[in-house]
């Protein structure tokens, strides 16, 4: 199984995964959550990991 989807996006199907390892969730309780509860959910990591690759430039940039 590739990691990128045809478009060369990450497979969302990672992101259910993320999810449900960080809340100790079986996929029966990530289904059992409302759509809206999970889009936001993938919105925040989405969010946290772009502020996390910034930070990592900018120390890398201070420490150069």
């Amino acid at each position: 199984m590739a990691l990128r989807n045809g478009q060369g996006e990450v497979d969302y199907r990672f992101n259910i995964l993320n999810i449900c390892e960080m809340f100790g969730w079986t996929y029966k309780e990530y289904l059992s959550n409302p759509v809206w509860f999970l889009q936001l959910l993938d919105a925040k990591l989405e969010a946290d990991n772009e502020h996390r690759k910034i930070e990592e430039n900018k120390a890398n940039t201070n420490g150069s």
